[in-house]
């Protein structure tokens, strides 16, 4: 299978995401933001020419499509004992 993205971040508009996010485009890497808050991550991918996806990860169908699109995952989402378990 092809991938599009070299992974996806999720929790990508907090503060590590942003920061992991900084870096691996610094990198040349072309991460697919993910997270709960579609108004942030629209804005934080504006003008970047990255894409992104929405979804709580709750929602396994929407997360496995956004897996598929990816070689691996970072979860970066906090309090990380709410979203682990």
């Amino acid at each position: 299978m092809q991938t599009h993205h070299d992974f996806l971040l999720y929790g990508a508009n907090g503060y590590t995401g942003r920061l992991i996010a900084q870096e691996a485009q610094r990198l040349g890497m072309r991460p697919l933001l993910a997270g709960r808050n579609a108004a942030a991550l629209a804005e934080m991918t504006s003008g970047t020419g990255l894409d992104f996806v929405a979804f709580p990860l709750e929602e396994t169908e929407k997360l496995h499509r956004a897996l598929m699109r990816c070689r691996f995952a970072l979860h970066a989402a906090g309090p990380f004992r709410s979203t682990l378990d």
